[in-house]
């Protein structure tokens, strides 16, 4: 079977793709894979460092606001849609596999002129504009939230959790002091500032860096946007990759965007959690969510201040109790056995399929 995974412009549609082909792996699914992403986004290294063939698209925003960059977008699109079709004819796939991401909808266009099975996963309880765009074409969809049945058609959609990479549980905290150069005892705060990188979380860690480790070390994940310098209890790290699961292990507390991926991971590894959602997107309704369920502390973007965070960071790391809630709430609320939910879905709608033939 020949698996064309598409995702990227951001890490949040390319991290379940990972956990989906490590549990394909794990089943013994006999497949080769490939990739469809954007050029400049921070999925290529990973997919590359993989060793899964990649190739790019014209990475194209769909604004929904009038923008005389709306008219060089369409001739990005008709670009897209002819490498589309070039990458197709090429590979030959059996099923495309989506969990978001622009990139992906010229690609499922093209399909529907092939013998291609789709299927797209839904992360954000809101729908993403790219699923609402390519869900006529899909065989079978799959969601994170339950609520998300209501926003596909019911008989090809199911409701199987958010897939997460397996790696990220693998950490040990007694290692990974070390990794960091960090001191054992004193505690330890992740910060995930996001695929791309914010430069409004990242400003507001710098601003309070100082009072920040006055109680506690951070590992400051800034994605190559607005770091300060290192010092003995501020390690900033542009990317983790293959260190993010000893940074996931050594951390009391993680605060971060709410992104449904990495919240995901969170939820998956049980770590107390404030979420401060990007404003104005499905962000914030994921971290309302979240909230509503007693799974983390939200921060709103337009409240948040230097003085704010650093009050709620020492409030958390000062309450056992509080963070022992957080972590069996959050741990709870996403459903199990994601990934292997669906690969079984995968392999019920592949069996009996003639594999490509065009």
């Amino acid at each position: 079977m020949k698996i064309l995974f598409a995702g990227g412009g951001t890490l949040g549609s390319v991290m379940p793709l990972f956990g989906i082909k490590d549990e394909c792996e794990k089943e013994g699914l006999h497949a080769r894979y490939f990739w469809v992403g954007t050029k400049h986004g921070p999925e290529k290294a990973l997919v590359v460092s993989a060793g899964i063939p990649f190739y790019e698209l014209p990475t194209i925003k769909l604004r929904r606001y009038w923008s005389m960059k709306n008219v060089g977008d369409v001739f990005k699109m008709i670009s897209a849609l002819v490498r589309s079709l070039f990458i197709i004819r090429t590979l030959k796939p059996d099923v495309i596999i989506s969990a978001g991401g622009f990139v992906a909808v010229p690609l499922i266009w093209i399909s529907t002129l092939f013998r291609v099975k789709v299927m797209i996963h839904q992360q954000d309880i809101v729908p993403s504009l790219t699923n609402r765009l390519v869900q006529s074409c899909a065989h079978s969809i799959t969601v994170a939230f339950e609520e998300s049945l209501k926003d596909f058609p019911r008989d090809k959609t199911i409701w199987i959790g958010n897939p997460v990479r397996s790696e990220i549980e693998k950490g040990s905290p007694g290692a990974s002091y070390g990794v960091f150069g960090f001191t054992p005892g004193i505690p330890t705060v992740l910060v995930l500032g996001g695929g791309m990188g914010s430069f409004f979380l990242n400003a507001l860690i710098v601003s309070a860096k100082s009072e920040l480790t006055a109680f506690c070390q951070i590992i400051h994940v800034h994605g190559g946007k607005n770091p300060a310098e290192p010092s003995e209890r501020y390690r900033p790290v542009e990317f983790l990759r293959e260190r993010l699961k000893e940074a996931y292990a050594v951390s009391d507390i993680v605060i971060s965007r709410a992104g449904l991926s990495t919240l995901t991971e969170l939820a998956y590894l049980a770590k107390p959690t404030i979420l401060i959602p990007l404003a104005d997107t499905h962000q914030e309704r994921n971290a309302k969510y979240f909230a509503e369920h007693g799974a983390a502390v939200v921060c709103m973007q337009e409240d948040v201040t230097p003085a704010v965070l650093v009050s709620e960071t020492r409030e958390l790391l000062a309450s056992s109790e509080k963070r022992m809630n957080l972590s069996a709430s959050i741990h709870t609320l996403m459903k199990p056995n994601a990934n292997a939910e669906f690969v079984k879905t995968l392999v019920a709608l592949m069996s009996g399929f003639d594999f490509k033939t065009f």
